[in-house]
């Protein structure tokens, strides 16, 4: 679908913000089909676009915010201190008010858990990899696991969509979409990230978090307590030599972490979200995080490059259920 109206893209998705004809284009190939399918509204609306463009040839956009909900990347309920515990850092209630935990009936705490990331009031991104099984719900607003809270939100999955490249081996294509049954109500604890409109995140975000449920040893059980770890953005080149991945990357893939291989969340962070602070101050979404080689190495997410402009429609019109 991106490449009928992008050609030029190389990462599977437009190399620049979408603009009001394109998405014109995309909503006449894609809303009959979309609103049969899953039986509702098309989400897009097209006239928070512009034809007129910028010196770098990207059209004028809703900066990150693409569903209009006005409140995507913002932590109000979070207040920042430096609480550290033994292999990482606990992150606070209101820190993540997008991830999410997926959740299968029946299955216990020792089993696997997968974060996700809430993109607007009714949509989760997460990783391919997270959804071999029938997720049952998501639940959202509660960084501790096993605690009750008085700001969680569960809500029932509907739809599950795969990316129809998604290899489950060399972990390609590691991205996927979940529709709620409902639409969240957001709160200070609950609302969606903004989605990355970034073209060279490298050089644009300086400060970057992921987090997940993860292990704080490897084979060690999984955490409890939502895990944090600041992340840097590292350059695609070093990251694919010999002393990190060695040529596995592909151009799909953004890397993070420390060059020395020092931090990392282990396992437990797949799906979850890898979110860079932007200069407006907001949380933006560069990818689900997909996989990293062990303990105290770099950690893979799927990016969203330049940005998942229209995620709904790659799926509604391209991606498996």
């Amino acid at each position: 679908m991106c490449s009928v109206y992008y050609p030029e893209c190389t990462h599977n998705g437009p190399t620049h913000r979408v603009c009001y004809s394109d998405c014109l284009a995309v909503t006449d190939a894609c809303k009959a089909s979309f609103e049969q399918l899953l039986d509702g509204p098309w989400p897009v609306n097209c006239s928070m676009f512009t034809d007129e463009q910028e010196e770098d040839g990207s059209c004028f956009g809703p900066a990150g915010d693409l569903f209009d909900t006005n409140i995507c990347g913002t932590r109000p309920a979070y207040t920042p201190d430096q609480y550290r515990v033994l292999g990482g850092t606990n992150a606070r209630p209101g820190e993540f008010p997008w991830i999410g935990s997926l959740r299968i009936d029946g299955l216990t705490f020792e089993g696997r858990w997968c974060g996700s990331t809430l993109i607007n009031s009714q949509w989760v991104l997460s990783a391919a990899q997270c959804l071999d099984y029938y997720v049952d719900r998501v639940v959202f607003g509660n960084a501790h696991l096993m605690d009750d809270s008085d700001n969680e939100v569960a809500v029932e999955v509907a739809d599950i969509f795969v990316h129809p490249e998604f290899h489950s081996y060399s972990l390609l294509n590691d991205i996927a979409l979940i529709r709620l049954a409902e639409p969240v109500k957001f709160s200070d604890y609950v609302r969606p990230a903004c989605l990355s409109e970034s073209s060279d995140e490298l050089n644009d975000y300086r400060r970057c978090l992921v987090a997940g449920w993860a292990t704080i040893l490897e084979g060690s059980p999984l955490t409890e307590s939502l895990k944090k770890v600041v992340v840097t953005l590292l350059d695609q080149d070093w990251c694919n030599s010999e002393v990190s991945y060695n040529g596995s990357l592909t151009e799909e893939m953004i890397c993070a972490g420390f060059e020395p291989g020092g931090i990392d969340t282990c396992q437990g962070v797949s799906g979850g979200p890898l979110t860079c602070e932007g200069d407006d101050g907001r949380w933006h979404l560069v990818g689900p995080t997909s996989f990293g080689g062990g303990c105290a190495k770099n950690t893979l997410a799927r990016r969203l490059h330049p940005n998942l402009k229209v995620p709904l429609i790659y799926y509604s019109c391209g991606f498996r259920r």
